[in-house]
């Protein structure tokens, strides 16, 4: 066992694995998260500045793709880019992120939904590729009909939670080409609470509940 990094004045967060020999690590320092990304070759560990304060949870690893991560940041409101971790620079995938909860990136780093709500008026947008056109969902009310979570193993359905169904929320299938829902998991005396995810990829294996 070799040591690879050492976080001065701060303490070492979270690590992901980019490829068998490459490492993306994030330091909580004084004024925020700074990340590192260190090859295991023995050498040294490189800032990545264009990931400075970006919460680990908006952080996707592509499984194919050992230099590039997708992050949410923020620039006068929250957009999503493609950051190079080798030569620290990001290229704009969608200036509009709106609600970063609620942005699902694939596994291969397109984004696939997004929503945000506005008092008590609420949006939902999603596709089926990074090509296709935005089916889009809007409406009034305390939360909208469903949310957008993640992206299937298939990479084609969504996975989505939903408070049409019942008393109690449920997470749902979406196919994004026809709109139409399938029950995927609920308990009815439990609301959901969120999915628990796998690296890379962040795929859904399981759910949480209240």
């Amino acid at each position: 066992v070799d040591g690879v990094f050492d976080p001065g004045d701060g303490e070492v967060d979270r690590i992901w694995w980019l490829g068998s020999r490459r490492l993306l690590i994030a330091g909580l320092g004084e004024f925020g998260y700074q990340y590192f990304v260190a090859d295991l070759d023995g050498s040294k560990p490189r800032a990545v500045s264009t990931l400075e304060y970006v919460w680990p949870g908006y952080i996707t690893t592509l499984p194919h793709d050992t230099e590039h991560v997708v992050a949410i940041k923020y620039l006068r409101g929250p957009y999503v880019t493609r950051v190079d971790v080798r030569a620290d620079r990001g290229r704009q995938l969608d200036g509009s992120a709106y609600d970063p909860r609620a942005v699902v990136i694939s596994a291969e780093g397109e984004i696939r939904a997004k929503a945000y709500q506005y008092d008590d008026q609420w949006h939902v947008f999603w596709r089926s590729s990074a090509t296709s056109s935005w089916h889009v969902l809007e409406g009034h009310g305390a939360e909208p009909t469903f949310w957008p979570l993640a992206v299937a193993r298939n990479d084609h359905d969504l996975i989505v939670i939903t408070h049409d169904q019942g008393n109690t929320s449920a997470l749902m299938t979406l196919d994004p080409d026809t709109g139409r829902r399938t029950l995927f998991a609920q308990r009815p005396d439990r609301d959901v609470f969120q999915l628990v995810r796998q690296e890379p990829g962040h795929f859904p294996v399981g759910a949480s509940f209240f």
